[in-house]
């Protein structure tokens, strides 16, 4: 019963001259309130969190396209395959609503002649980080599967970010980074 009376309220508060005549069809103006209370709402909706998208690192292009990367690696003493390729932007990620790059990730075994995927999923990355020049990792959402361990829909958010790249100036100058 109070939303009827809130809604006849808002419809009242709301009309304009145009409202005045009474053709007998209230949904419209049912309508138009909705409308405007979903304006409302967009209009007080938090801000973006910071955008760490804004600049690039050549050693890791996760802002561009149309490329990946394939690294053996070594998974619990056994080989396996290491892949990588760039996921986008992805925006409102985290606590803070972070706009980062998003970096596909994947490592697979061979077993009886066939490749298994241990993990796959995405890294949030990001430049600019509390004052860190350079690349730094956000957090990673993974699917994981090793024998018994089955962790779907795995995710972590570092407390800090990690920077994993120097800015490209610092690169090859042996200075701690």
């Amino acid at each position: 019963m109070r939303s009827f009376v809130l809604a006849i309220g808002l419809l009242v508060a709301c009309s304009s001259d145009k409202d005045d005549v009474d053709d007998g069809d209230v949904g419209s103006s049912i309508l138009d309130v909705d409308a405007d209370a979903d304006a409302d709402a967009d209009a007080d909706a938090d801000p973006p969190g910071p955008d760490m998208t804004l600049c690039t690192h050549p050693y890791d292009p996760v802002d561009l396209g149309g490329w990946s990367k394939q690294f053996d690696a070594i998974f619990i003493d056994e080989a396996a395959t290491a892949t990588e390729s760039p996921g986008g932007k992805v925006v409102d990620w985290g606590s803070e609503s972070m706009t980062v790059w998003s970096r596909l990730e994947s490592i697979t075994r061979e077993v009886d002649g066939s490749d298994e995927v241990i993990w796959s999923g995405r890294t949030l990355v990001g430049c600019g980080a509390e004052g860190l020049l350079g690349m730094s990792t956000f957090g990673w959402e993974m699917d994981i599967a090793y024998g018994e361990y089955i962790f779907p829909e795995a995710s972590m958010a570092h407390t800090a970010p990690r920077r994993y790249l120097p800015p490209v100036e610092m690169m090859g100058t042996y200075e701690t980074w």
